[in-house]
């Protein structure tokens, strides 16, 4: 079963902005959700650990999703966000490269 990011981006949105479900419980519902179906979903790590992020921060998911291609891929992020940055830096490994940059 396919199980895509955008999805799971809608639904945190939902949950969280219509329906107030705290972010916690959110992250939970939808790591139970994942055990249970075990979906073909790329990038499934990164998915997870944005779902903990979600939980632990005050970011938004799409944020913590970023965060978390930036850490589990070494991806580049380019963003404005300074919170955002901020963050990336502090969860990185203390020998691990970041590869952040602003737009211009």
């Amino acid at each position: 079963m396919s199980f895509p990011i955008e999805v799971v981006a809608e639904v945190v949105y939902v949950l969280g902005g219509v329906y107030q479900v705290p972010r916690e419980e959110i992250s939970k519902r939808i790591k139970d959700l994942i055990d249970d179906i075990n979906p073909d979903t790329e990038n499934l790590e990164s998915l997870l650990l944005a779902l903990d992020y979600y939980s632990e921060s005050k970011l938004d998911f799409i944020d913590c999703l970023l965060a978390a291609y930036s850490l589990k891929r070494n991806a580049t992020i380019l963003t404005f966000d300074k919170k955002l940055q901020n963050f990336i830096v502090k969860q990185a490994a203390p020998n691990q490269h970041i590869h952040l940059a602003s737009p211009e």
